[in-house]
């Protein structure tokens, strides 16, 4: 029986409650800002000891990137000028109940969702990295819990989150950034490169299935 894309994301997306994941996500720092006109929001706060540029620079990143149309988060409306969001906080439009493509490529392992839905779920993550670096944006912390993915109108749709330590291409490595990082990516190859390696023990099939491996090479282009 061919299993829809709705079916896979009603067992990965909808496998534990709302809350649950907001407890998981960002070390406790995400939580439900409020409802306006039905649209839900989160709050990302600065977590103590955390480097205070982070979520200023993350600020300034995703405006860049909602200008540019890049795949991420939506900042709340009254962020989207230096006139509002203070530096510890920023606002993000609920990406319903995303799940991440780790939780994707766990439940494909587990033979919970099919092949042709995991590959689906693969390429909307690399179009939605794409994004970013057509923006030329390095995003400097690429992994597997860094692109959640959702359904919209039937059809999965991958969302690149968590822009503290990205910067701009053209401007180079932040000096603030070079004492706090043992590594960092300087193109956008090196972020997928970071991509595949975090997806390491979460990617195995029969050998010689040769379906799944065209799967692979797409991680691994």
């Amino acid at each position: 029986m061919t299993q829809s894309a709705t079916q896979a994301y009603n067992i990965v997306a909808l496998g534990s409650p709302l809350g649950d994941r907001l407890d998981r996500g960002a070390n406790g720092t995400l939580s439900l800002m409020g409802e306006e006109d039905g649209i839900k929001y989160l709050l990302k706060e600065t977590r103590p000891g955390e480097n205070p540029q982070l979520l200023p620079n993350e600020l300034s990143m995703l405006r860049l990137l909602n200008e540019a149309g890049a795949q991420v988060p939506v900042l709340h409306p009254d962020y989207q000028d230096d006139g509002w969001g203070r530096p510890e906080d920023i606002a993000l439009l609920l990406l319903n109940n995303a799940a991440t493509l780790g939780d994707y490529c766990e439940a494909f392992l587990a033979s919970q969702i099919s092949l042709g839905n995991f590959k689906e779920v693969v390429l909307a993550s690399l179009e939605a990295v794409d994004t970013v670096h057509q923006a030329e944006v390095i995003h400097n912390d690429l992994h597997g819990n860094n692109i959640v993915i959702t359904l919209e109108k039937g059809l999965f749709k991958a969302y690149v989150i968590d822009f503290g330590w990205s910067f701009l291409q053209e401007d180079g490595i932040p000096a603030w950034m070079e004492y706090e990082r043992s590594w960092w990516a300087e193109e956008p190859e090196d972020d997928l490169w970071y991509l595949r390696r975090s997806l390491e023990g979460l990617l195995s099939s029969p050998e010689g299935d040769e379906d799944y491996l065209e799967v692979i090479a797409y991680l691994d282009r």
